[in-house]
């Protein structure tokens, strides 16, 4: 009898010392910010890299604010799904990951301390080819006041990796808190440089961009400047010449910038549906495929073309927008004579070819350029470029590099209703030759605003979604 009363001690005991140890492992999240990446590495919270991916296939699928299943083709490669709660910031950093940064603030307002963090692949082992496949991931892990964490929100689009920070190298900048908001950071380039500031805030049980602020210029010399406060709902566009006398002139110092001008905004956007057009989730997707392609009837193609068109189209390459329910994208068909567009549905799996233009080997620019989708319609920037003989072979070949004139249309998503918007027809130069024109735009609060670059000058405008009411704001030496 005294032998198993004193190993029924024993266990006890141990038992009461494995509670401590647990006790000891769920600290505040501050106390983990500090060296936890050694820590994490051991840890098996996670199986293997490849049942990681494979479970990512499977559970990922669901889009959380709108109950929507989404193909796997569109998943983002190389991205693990993280764990959906966990007793520290440790067990949100799965195998082969390291925490890059982190900052703690109590984001719901309950008066328990949450946390923001940004994890990026352990590429010690990785060559800079199979590094440059993998995107940092920025999450917010929620403390739930019971000493366990719940996942909150992970994404994959809004941080910059350090490639992509151009010549400057890389770009990431550490995250800051704000009240009860957090904001990222990036700077970049060369010569040119540019900056990005983003704000996000937990609001009504989701997350939302509500500030915004992007600058452009050579050294401190500040060319562009874009800030965007969604909760005054105004946006500020600011702009100094690019010319480069003028540049010198100013001795990269100035007063006050040469052209500036408000813009209504919208309410804030969703965090998601931000992520979801931002210029590198496009670049995120890989090896899509549509499961089936319509093509629409305003093409008025033969069934062989067609047919040619929906084998061509089932491959989603070049991609050019994407937001949270569709991508859109261009593709080359038949002996690469027509360039096509596209937009896949991401709930349906399906894409619809929806229009076509002329395509000349020696294009250089896509006539579908800085494609923009608005409720039902797409907006595009295109250009005509006069063709000319090739004295060799005696056929026609694109100009690309003679813009003659540069447009910017609007047609539904499924290929009606197409509209020309805008017009400008190019002024040859003192040499007989077309200077380079394009347009850029962005579209807010029922409000398209684009800017003409035509040689030398930059032209500023606004107008309605219809094209109607076209208002000049401002012009800038070049």
């Amino acid at each position: 009898m005294r032998n198993k009363w004193t190993g029924l001690y024993i266990v006890i005991v141990m038992l009461l010392i494995l509670t401590g140890c647990n006790d000891q492992q769920t600290e505040d999240v501050s106390e983990h910010l500090l060296n936890l990446n050694d820590t994490a590495q051991d840890q098996n919270l996670q199986e293997d890299k490849s049942q990681t991916n494979d479970s990512q296939e499977k559970s990922s699928l669901e889009n959380e604010s709108e109950g929507q299943t989404y193909s796997k083709s569109i998943e983002t490669n190389n991205t693990p799904a993280l764990p959906s709660e966990g007793e520290n910031i440790q067990s949100f950093i799965p195998n082969g990951w390291l925490l890059l940064d982190a900052v703690e603030l109590d984001f719901n307002n309950d008066g328990f301390m949450d946390a923001v963090g940004v994890l990026e692949i352990d590429g010690s082992d990785m060559t800079e080819d199979d590094l440059y496949n993998f995107p940092r991931i920025l999450f917010a892990i929620k403390n739930s006041g019971d000493k366990r964490y719940e996942l909150s929100f992970q994404d994959a689009n809004l941080i910059r990796t350090e490639f992509e920070g151009g010549v400057f190298g890389d770009p990431y900048i550490e995250l800051d808190v704000t009240d009860h908001n957090f904001s990222t950071h990036a700077y970049g380039g060369s010569s040119w440089k540019w900056s990005e500031d983003y704000t996000y805030s937990y609001r009504n049980d989701e997350w939302y961009l509500i500030k915004s602020v992007e600058s452009y210029g050579q050294g401190p010399y500040i060319t562009e400047y874009r800030e965007d406060d969604y909760d005054l709902g105004i946006g500020k566009r600011s702009y100094n010449s690019e010319n480069d006398e003028i540049m010198m002139q100013r001795e990269m110092s100035w007063d006050a910038y040469d052209l500036d001008f408000d813009i209504v905004l919208e309410a804030p956007p969703r965090l998601k549906a931000f992520s979801a057009k931002n210029i590198r989730a496009g670049d995120r997707l890989k090896d899509m495929r549509a499961e089936r392609v319509v093509v629409s009837e305003m093409l008025n193609l033969s069934d062989a073309q067609r047919a040619v068109v929906e084998q061509e189209a089932m491959s989603i390459r070049q991609i050019c927008y994407t937001d949270e329910d569709y991508i859109a994208y261009t593709f080359k068909s038949e002996a690469e004579k027509y360039e096509y567009l596209a937009i896949y549905d991401r709930y349906l799996g399906v894409s619809t070819v929806v229009d076509r233009c002329e395509r000349w080997e020696a294009d250089w620019l896509s006539k579908f350029d800085h494609v923009v989708m608005d409720q039902e319609y797409i907006y595009y920037h295109s250009y005509y470029a006069p063709n000319s003989m090739d004295a060799e072979s005696s056929e026609f070949v694109g100009t690309a590099n003679e813009l003659a004139f540069t447009y910017l249309y609007r047609e539904k998503r499924d290929g009606t209703d197409k509209k020309m918007l805008f017009k400008y027809e190019n002024e040859t130069d003192a040499r007989g030759d077309y200077p380079y024109v394009s347009i850029t735009f962005e579209i807010h609060a029922g409000k398209i605003i684009f800017t003409l670059f035509s040689g030398q000058e930059y032209a500023h405008y606004k107008m309605n979604l219809d094209g109607d009411a076209l208002e000049l704001l401002g012009r800038l030496e070049n």
